[in-house]
């Protein structure tokens, strides 16, 4: 662009606002327009056609000026002008977003009247710099009137992913509520480092290795329990109808050997062509402890 025309979109333009500020460069070109803060070191200066400007001081010829000022000026020197919105306000983050609820009802009746009510919620967030899980699900089993399983989970899972790292870091909270348990309520929280064996697109491998306390509330034994947590998941798009879900997490107990506690997950997600957005799950949630007896759905 000639150095007039640059000129006139810079200054000549500008200067038709009755209250314009002008500033002079080192360079001797005149921007104008309104000064919106102004800090030890730079201004941050709305020019109408450009945009936000940030301009270091250092950078200016003289001081803010209106049109009816006289505006010294100096001997050249190059700068740098940075918009605004490739700095302070940067364009946010891109995130995938996958959100699903679950719903799952089944009952028999004969010699024997049996129903079993399922529900679910998961969130999912993934970006360049960070993923997070978010799970939760209740489960209610009667028989013959009676309640065989009362339960209730919330699991949260967050990675740190690492530029041009197949490594990672996570923290992992979960909260359990069991009416079977010789507890009320249990709080988990770990933390540690993962790495992804296979991530590419329709297909990931992912293992977890990491440190974390256990506290039940409302039993016998409330002692704050430390754990080494293994896990490993696995997310399989077998093709644009199908895809396969695999997780599982063991905890083994520090300061009692042998004793650990293992949560596995496997579920085949299938959509429907006839229910847009619905899809059929067939899937297994086992959970083993030691200490107790363990369960299985």
């Amino acid at each position: 662009m000639p150095r007039f025309a640059l000129y006139f979109l810079l200054t000549v333009l500008p200067l038709a606002g009755l209250n314009a500020e002008v500033l002079q460069l080192k360079n001797g070109d005149l921007i104008s327009g309104q000064i919106i803060s102004e800090k030890a070191d730079q201004i941050l200066f709305a020019h109408p056609l450009l945009g936000h400007l940030k301009i270091n001081k250092a950078d200016l010829a003289s001081q803010v000026s209106t049109p009816g000022q006289a505006i010294n000026s100096e001997s050249v020197n190059a700068v740098e002008l940075s918009i605004l919105a490739a700095s302070e306000h940067q364009a946010p983050v891109l995130s995938k977003i996958v959100q699903r609820v679950e719903v799952g009802f089944s009952g028999a009746t004969g010699n024997s009247r049996n129903t079993d009510l399922r529900l679910g919620y998961q969130r999912r967030s993934e970006s360049k710099q960070r993923h997070t899980f978010l799970k939760s699900g209740y489960q209610r089993e009667t028989s013959d009137g009676d309640t065989d399983e009362n339960e209730f989970f919330a699991e949260l899972t967050y990675d740190w992913l690492l530029a041009q790292s197949r490594w990672f870091r996570f923290a992992q909270g979960r909260y359990d509520w069991d009416d079977f348990e010789d507890w009320d309520s249990r709080v988990t929280v770990s933390a540690g480092s993962g790495y992804h064996f296979i991530d590419r697109t329709g297909l990931r491998l992912t293992g977890r290795l990491g440190l974390g306390l256990t506290q039940t509330l409302g039993g016998e034994d409330d002692d704050l329990n430390p754990e080494t947590m293994i896990g490993v998941d696995a997310n399989w798009q077998i093709n644009s109808r199908q895809s396969l879900e695999f997780a599982n997490n063991l905890a083994l107990q520090l300061d009692e050997f042998g004793e650990l506690r293992n949560l596995t997950s496997l579920g085949w997600l299938i959509k429907l062509d006839q229910f847009n957005g619905i899809d059929l799950k067939l899937g297994i949630d086992n959970e083993y402890e030691s200490d107790s007896a363990g369960t299985s759905s």
